[in-house]
């Protein structure tokens, strides 16, 4: 009898909160991202006198941001059915992925989009002359700095064709340093150290790999 009215009780009170919620639009939600560790005055700041100055000297159109992304290309899936009474075993999480380098406009023009990889010649791409992004190998498909200059150089001979000049903001990691010698019609701005997940817009859901 105890157990009953227990779980009565229990039911009861997980009806009220359920409908309390309700009420006044509450929501269940996972917390995610790093925004709530950003330097928020030193993003403020760079709003407030790097972007105002970035904006002065190129048009919006020429304006990009650019960041990478890792693809777990193994992972299995989180969630699953079964049925009542059927055991169902977990397994490790493959930690195999490839990099990738996006990156878009203000106004939404995108760039090349540019994966690394483990293989230097992948067998995947046997058969395959014409790839819709540039490839790049590395023994821990992490982007470094002769990747990233080698992507700037290609952009870079493209521009100097057509004579644009374009700004690419970047976060201030490592292996984005730069040959500025190499880049005629590349100007790179970095962000503020800690204010990415706060001022960079491909951390704000453009690049969304599920």
């Amino acid at each position: 009898m105890d157990n009953y009215e227990d779980k009565r009780i229990a039911e009861y009170y997980a009806g009220f909160i359920y409908r309390w919620k309700g009420r006044h639009a509450f929501n269940n939600i996972p917390i995610h991202g790093e925004s709530g560790s950003a330097d928020q005055v030193s993003a403020l700041r760079w709003i407030d006198e790097a972007l105002p100055a970035i904006l002065k000297k190129f048009k919006p159109e020429d304006i990009f941001n650019m960041d990478e992304f890792a693809l777990f290309f193994q992972w299995a899936m989180r969630n699953t059915i079964k049925e009542k009474g059927q055991e169902i075993k977990g397994t490790k999480i493959s930690k195999k992925r490839i990099n990738g380098l996006t990156g878009a406009s203000i106004t939404g023009e995108k760039l090349p989009l540019a994966i690394i990889g483990l293989s230097e010649h992948p067998r995947s791409f046997t058969g395959h002359k014409v790839q819709p992004f540039q490839y790049y190998s590395q023994k821990n498909a992490w982007m470094i700095t002769p990747i990233f200059n080698e992507y700037l150089r290609r952009e870079n001979e493209i521009l100097t064709i057509t004579g644009r000049k374009i700004c690419i903001t970047v976060d201030n990691c490592s292996s984005h340093k730069i040959y500025p010698s190499f880049f005629s019609n590349i100007t790179i701005r970095y962000l503020t150290p800690n204010t990415t997940s706060v001022l960079q817009p491909m951390d704000q859901g453009i690049i969304n790999v599920r």
